[in-house]
This record gives structure tokens, C-alpha cells and sequence, in this order.
């Protein structure tokens, strides 16, 4: 087992840094499987536990200029491998001798950086804590600065996504936009598509011609899935709450708040993310724990009937940001009213797209005439059926504002 752990980690390198190449590919395997072997007695577990969300080799700057475009003049190689928790590094010191070090993510975030290094720009990454770190992506990485700033921005957006899983500085993109629920105050006013709007009495604000298709209280359960270093991936449970939550299905979204909140088990998580997340105030006594995932993110509409599932049927919106896949499950739904509202929600995804969304292909308006015409396309499945919705955004991203009256 330890033996094929280790494989799929160093083979993953292949991929996150196109370092095999004929004539070096050898020796760039032998190198990063020792740089590995550091990493893991580092993080004391046993090979076969040790898992890294991201592994990909890096330039350690040892003195970090600060700023958001820096030039790089003393750098050495090195191998970071990205956990739940904490960043290890492995890098080379001198001759035959690597140091490792492990960082700490609790309190931290990550910020994106530009750097230039010997004249080649290479994507880069802050993480601030208790110490302020630079890693630079290895500019040797193929595929140019287009795909390092693409696994760069996931980096930053898996290290904000799980520290501040609370609301985020308005410009500050990433997971961070698929934190759902989080911790809202009415103070809190700038545009920010994962947050809801409510009034004074905890309710849903509509936008200019809006209307509600369901409304109603369910428990909520929402997960995450996110392929890890060396392929594959496990659905993970977000901050649960046990208390049913305020539930609107309009023509634009889906949106739950939890007016009940701070009688939840949760809500000192929730505090704390909030915090961490850069707010000057925990929360005031008007604040709420909310969220939506606007029409132009759900990829997938399941009904989820499995016999086998100890919790009742469910009524499930996937979406997704950078590869990270969002499962939003309402429980407590009747198999007929789950289908009736899974019917309803995809034809009014298809009128939202085909009104908003002019990068809409030919095939793809065809097949989302078909839904909002109340036609669409039922994969069946073992534990119940889908609806694939064609033409998604990434979370964060709206062709429409859903915070604008």
C-alpha cells in the first residue's frame, strides 16, 4: 500500500511540473521521490496516510521582498506538498542536504504574487501567519504562465477555502466564493454574489423580477469534493447545522439562511472563520448565517432516492470553482415534490442562462431550450437521477448580479 501511495504522489509530479523529460527524467524522479520521503518523516504518519492535496516543486525564497510583483535573486528548489492543515516544504540546503519545514495554516491565508525570476515571470504565492512566506512556482513548469497561475490560483483559493470559510474581502476570489454558509452581517454591504441579501426579519430581499418557485424550512447538508494530489477525491463535509434552515428556490437561485444560528453547535466555528476572515467584528446581534449559489453555477440537479441512504430523500444542486465540486443537499423533501422541484429548478437554470449568458453555444442553447420547455434529459442512476445542466460559471462568477434591486 505504502509503495503505491508513493507512486501515485511522485507520478503526480509528472503532471504538476512537467520535470520528466528525456535525458533528466530519471533523475528528477529520484530527486523527488527523496524529497518526498522528507516530507513524510516530517509530517510523522506512515507513507501509506500521507496524502498532500497538491504536490509541486518550487523556487524557497528566503528573503521575501513583499509586495505583489517581486524579483527573485536567491532562490533554492525545493518540493511543497499541501495538506488539510499546513504547507512542508522540502528543499535543497547544500550537497546531499535538504531541510524541511512545516508551516502552520490555522490563522493564515494566502495571497497571489507575481514574481520575475532571472527575467522569466512565474506565477507566486504569499501565505501570511505568524510567518510571511514566498514560494514561487518553478518557471521550468510547461504549459507557460497560464497553467502555473492556474494551479497557483488553486493553491491560494484550497488555503483560503479552508481558513476563511467565513465572508471574504470583497475582491478576494477563490474557493473562498464556495464557502457556503458563512456568517453575514447587514454591515457587510458589498456586492458579493455567495451572499444573500435578507431584510430586517431574516428574510430572502428579491431582486427586481424575481419570484419565489418554493420556499419552506429543511435541514441542509453540505459537502465538498476536491481531487487530491495524486487523482481522486472524497466528498467532505462542511460546518453542519442541526437546526432546519430558511429555504428559497426562486427564478435566479437557490438562497438558506439560519435565522436560529447561535443556538447551533457550529456557531463558534462560524465566529471564529468570520474573524479570521479579516472582519473587524465577530458579528453583531443582527447577523446571520447564510448563503446562495446562484442559477449560473449549478451544473447538476440530482434526486437523490437510494434505499440504502439512512437520510431521507434529498433534493441536490452541484456546482464548482477551480475543480472543487460543491454538493448542496435539501433534506426532509417527498420523492414526488423533490422531483416536481428538481423540474422546476433546471427549467428556470435554462431561461436564466438563455437570458443572461451570451457565450452560450449553439448546442448548448438547443439542449437548454429543451429543459426550460420542461424536457429535459433524466440520467438514471443507482441512487436516483440527474439533470446536467449545459453552459455552468464558476462559483463567483454571474453574468447578473443577484444583490442589486
Amino acid at each position: 500500500m505504502a509503495d503505491s501511495v508513493r507512486a501515485r504522489v511522485a507520478n503526480s509530479l509528472v503532471w504538476t511540473t512537467d520535470q520528466i523529460q528525456s535525458g533528466r527524467g530519471q533523475a528528477q524522479v529520484r530527486i523527488h521521490a527523496m524529497y518526498l520521503d522528507d516530507l513524510q518523516k516530517k509530517a510523522r504518519v506512515s507513507l501509506d496516510k500521507f496524502v498532500p492535496r497538491y504536490v509541486l516543486r518550487v523556487l524557497y525564497v528566503e528573503e521575501d521582498p513583499g509586495g505583489a510583483v517581486v524579483e527573485i535573486t536567491k532562490s533554492r528548489s525545493g518540493i511543497l506538498g499541501l495538506l488539510d492543515n499546513a504547507i512542508f516544504v522540502a528543499r535543497n540546503y547544500s550537497l546531499a542536504r535538504t531541510i524541511v519545514e512545516d508551516i502552520s495554516l490555522e490563522g493564515s491565508r494566502a495571497e497571489p504574487v507575481t514574481a520575475s525570476v532571472k527575467g522569466v515571470q512565474s506565477a507566486a504565492f504569499r501565505v501570511i501567519g505568524r510567518k510571511n512566506k514566498l514560494y514561487v512556482l518553478d518557471p521550468a513548469i510547461g504549459g507557460g504562465t497560464a497553467k502555473q497561475t492556474a494551479m497557483r490560483n488553486r493553491i491560494v483559493s484550497r488555503i483560503n477555502g479552508e481558513i476563511q470559510a467565513g465572508p471574504t474581502i470583497p475582491e478576494t476570489k477563490g474557493p473562498v466564493w464556495n464557502a457556503v454558509p458563512r456568517l453575514i452581517d447587514p454591515q457587510d454591504r458589498f456586492n458579493d454574489p455567495r451572499s444573500p441579501m435578507l431584510d430586517g426579519n431574516g428574510q430572502l430581499v428579491l431582486t427586481d423580477g424575481e419570484h419565489v418557485l418554493y420556499s419552506g424550512r429543511h435541514p441542509i447538508a453540505i459537502s465538498r469534493n476536491e481531487q487530491t494530489a495524486y487523482g481522486g477525491g472524497a466528498w467532505k463535509s462542511t460546518v453542519a447545522y442541526t437546526i432546519p434552515a430558511d429555504l428559497w428556490i426562486t427564478d435566479r437561485r437557490v438562497a438558506v439562511q439560519w435565522r436560529d444560528w447561535r443556538q447551533d453547535s457550529s456557531s463558534s466555528l462560524m465566529i471564529e472563520r468570520r474573524r479570521q476572515a479579516g472582519f473587524p467584528d465577530a458579528a453583531s446581534e443582527e447577523s446571520s448565517v447564510a448563503g446562495q449559489l446562484s442559477w449560473a453555477w449549478i451544473a447538476s440537479i440530482f434526486v437523490n432516492n437510494d434505499a440504502t441512504d439512512p437520510g431521507p430523500t434529498s433534493l441536490e444542486f452541484q456546482a464548482s470553482d477551480n475543480g472543487v465540486l460543491i454538493r448542496f443537499r435539501i433534506l426532509g423533501t417527498r420523492a414526488e415534490e423533490a422531483r416536481r422541484l428538481s423540474r422546476a429548478a433546471s427549467a428556470a437554470v435554462a431561461l436564466y442562462r438563455l437570458s443572461t449568458d451570451n457565450t452560450v453555444t449553439d448546442e448548448e442553447r438547443s439542449t437548454l431550450e429543451a429543459i426550460s420547455q420542461g424536457n429535459p434529459t433524466i440520467n438514471q442512476l443507482d441512487w436516483g437521477e440527474q439533470i446536467v445542466l449545459p453552459s455552468s460559471f464558476k462559483i463567483g462568477q454571474d453574468p447578473q448580479s443577484l444583490n442589486s434591486t
